[in-house]
């Protein structure tokens, strides 16, 4: 919502925003369904665009609370296994694809408690339902307070975000992505 705030290239526009995993949204691209979109993948499409804006650092996070009810130092992988997670919805892959990464775990099986809302999400995981792997950027504030900890500082996953838009010659649409793309690129290389 900074972007809303910080520019003027929404003041003549209507919105309409879909939240998906990263992995799907450039299959919303291809297929017409959205003017633009963010995508973990580099390759252009057919009459398309794609600019590198930076990596998102996500980072698996607990509350204290949690971690002492849950998590011994003895077994990270029977801890991550048996323990309750946290992810967005059904489409969200990237909680999986980072054990699988990091601890060579098949995620696919875990206890998952469902959240698709970015602001749920997070409170679930403060007020200490689950463990989740969360963007750094989104919860810096309570990592400096201490609420909650990273489970493992020494396994950041960062992933490169890219935009995706058409190569269409409208003034207006232009704008947009580009003011998107510089808003964007400038967050991501402050955190």
């Amino acid at each position: 919502m900074d972007l809303i705030e910080e520019t003027e290239a929404f003041k003549d526009l209507y919105l309409e925003v879909i939240a998906d995993d990263q992995e799907l949204t450039l299959d919303y691209l291809r297929n017409g369904l959205v003017s633009a979109c963010l995508s973990t993948s580099k390759k252009e499409i057919l009459g398309g665009r794609a600019h590198f804006l930076g990596n998102m650092e996500y980072v698996l996070v607990a509350s204290p609370s949690f971690i002492k009810r849950f998590f011994s130092k003895e077994n990270s992988k029977e801890c991550l296994r048996n323990t309750p997670a946290i992810k967005f919805d059904q489409n969200d892959k990237l909680h999986e694809r980072y054990l699988e990464k990091f601890f060579n775990l098949n995620g696919r099986d875990l206890n998952y408690q469902l959240i698709p809302s970015v602001a749920g999400f997070k409170k679930l995981a403060l007020l200490g339902y689950g463990y989740a792997l969360i963007p750094k950027i989104d919860i810096i504030n309570e990592l400096n307070k201490g609420q909650p900890l990273l489970l493992y500082s020494d396994k950041t996953w960062k992933i490169p975000l890219y935009w995706h838009y058409w190569a269409v010659e409208s003034t207006s649409y232009q704008k947009f992505n580009q003011d998107v793309i510089q808003h964007a690129t400038n967050k991501l290389k402050i955190h």
